[in-house]
């Protein structure tokens, strides 16, 4: 199966899929390796509903968002239920890093407002510059749509994010945040944080 998947034989590789999630129906991964095949044979519907299985079956939540031609296919809506702002904001505090920057990036696809607070708390949360990074790339996509967002990062005690923070705001170059920057103006206490604000 690994074999034909690695050479594009994505018939094939169906073929043998559904053999062996026939024999082994526990084995998750085996889901896994015929959404993938689907979806190299561009049947995205057919790939969601493979890895529904695998995920109920027990394979990690979104692990099948990176093998084989998935990541790049990844803003087809057939994927959408499974990429929703509530999937991938459940249970986040609880992730380690790798996966918490995983979800954030997966959130980014189809930003969405409604994400906003719970990537602003583990932006805050977390100090891994990955993780941080993420969340301020989706961030920055929504730019003024999440002002209470901008302002809980800028009234963080991490001098390091405020910096971070300021400079994605001037990418947005958007003059909506010019309130919020006066105000933070009058509270940043360091000189060069202050010059940039």
């Amino acid at each position: 199966l690994a074999f034909l998947l690695a050479f594009s034989r994505w018939d094939d590789a169906e073929a043998v899929a559904m053999t062996a999630v026939e024999r082994f129906p526990d084995a998750c991964n085996l889901f896994e390796l015929l959404g993938m095949a689907r979806a190299g044979d561009g049947r995205h519907g057919e790939a969601a509903a493979a890895f529904v299985s695998a995920v109920e079956g027990g394979c990690p939540a979104f692990r099948w968002t990176t093998i084989g031609p998935v990541p790049e296919a990844l803003n087809d809506p057939a994927y959408a239920s499974l990429l929703s702002v509530e999937r991938l904001t459940a249970g986040l505090r609880e992730t380690d890093d790798r996966e918490c920057e995983q979800r954030l990036r997966l959130l980014a696809i189809r930003p969405d407002a409604a994400a906003a607070e719970a990537v602003t708390g583990e932006v805050l949360f977390r100090d891994k510059l990955e993780v941080r990074f993420a969340g301020l790339g989706f961030l920055t996509q929504l730019g003024t749509d999440v002002l209470p967002s901008w302002e809980t990062l800028l009234a963080s005690d991490d001098f390091i994010l405020r910096k971070h923070t300021l400079r994605r705001i001037r990418e947005i170059n958007d003059p909506a945040f010019i309130p919020l920057l006066e105000t933070h103006l009058e509270r940043e206490p360091l000189p060069r944080t202050k010059q940039l604000t």
